[in-house]
């Protein structure tokens, strides 16, 4: 009987975790859309493991003059987006760490990677993909293994 109870609130666990993702997914795409509508729209993300994940979406015209931005910052799923209006008129290329002082690290950290993200698409690059949670575990043991060994 044991066995059985937690097999069904594994499965239960996984299920509400599914249900609950989808909202999150279709949350965000309807930011984005919203957001697409007024232009092109320039993504920023610091993800959190355990810490608060981080979203900036950045709607912007030709020249890449911010038209609005929203933020999606939190721990579950259950997170919202929420205006920066202190970005609407500045140009994307030319915000800076100054800029964005007053935000808290995360939400810095995502900024920065969206003027990063647009810098390196405007100068006809490619977004290098993030390692996944395993490769980044290899990484880490290949560099302590490159270390011991000099």
């Amino acid at each position: 009987m044991g066995t059985w109870l937690v097999i069904f609130v594994l499965a239960g666990a996984f299920l509400l975790q599914t249900v609950l993702s989808y909202f999150q997914t279709r949350y965000y795409t309807r930011e984005f859309v919203r957001l697409r509508k007024m232009g092109r729209v320039v993504i920023g993300r610091k993800r959190g493991i355990i810490s608060a994940g981080t979203l900036v979406l950045f709607a912007i015209n030709a020249e890449g003059v911010i038209l609005t931005a929203s933020r999606i910052q939190g721990v579950t799923v259950f997170a919202r987006g929420r205006q920066l209006k202190r970005y609407d008129g500045k140009s994307i290329a030319s915000l800076t760490v100054e800029d964005c002082k007053t935000e808290n690290k995360l939400l810095q950290k995502a900024i920065l990677n969206a003027v990063s993200n647009y810098n390196t698409i405007m100068s006809g690059g490619q977004i290098p993909p993030s390692p996944s949670f395993f490769q980044k575990i290899g990484l880490f043991f290949k560099q302590r293994v490159a270390k011991s060994k000099a």
